[in-house]
C-alpha cells in the first residue's frame, strides 16, 4: 500500500508542476481545478481554452480519482469559472501556508 500512495503523491506533484509551470506561462492550459466530491475532491486540468470557456479533464492515478457526474470525464465550462476556482485554491493555499509558517515563528 505504500508504494501505491507513494505513486499517487509523485502522480499529484506532477500535477503541481504543471500547475506552476502553465501560471508562469501565464496559461490556463496545464493549470488544475477541484471540486468538493463526497468525503474529497475531483481533480481537473484544463486542456484547451478560449476567450469563454476551458475544456476540462479529469485528472486520474492521484487517489480517490473522483469524477463528478454532472462533468464525466472530459467537458467544457466557462471560462470565468475555472479562473475563479484557480483564483480561489491560491488564495487559500496562502492562508494555509501564512498561518503554518507563523507557527513555526
Amino acid at each position: 500500500m505504500n508504494d501505491l500512495i507513494k505513486q499517487w503523491k509523485d502522480n499529484f506533484g506532477v500535477v503541481i508542476a504543471n500547475d506552476i509551470l502553465a501560471k508562469e506561462k501565464k496559461s490556463l492550459i496545464g493549470r488544475y481545478i477541484s471540486e468538493p466530491c463526497a468525503d474529497g475532491h475531483a481533480y481537473y486540468q484544463i486542456i484547451k481554452a478560449t476567450k469563454s470557456t476551458v475544456t476540462i479533464q479529469v485528472i486520474t492515478n492521484i487517489g480517490d480519482d473522483w469524477i463528478l457526474p454532472y462533468w464525466g470525464k472530459k467537458t467544457t465550462i466557462p471560462r470565468k469559472y475555472a479562473e475563479e476556482s484557480i483564483k480561489s485554491r491560491e488564495q487559500l493555499n496562502k492562508i494555509f501556508s501564512k498561518s503554518h509558517a507563523e507557527k513555526l515563528i
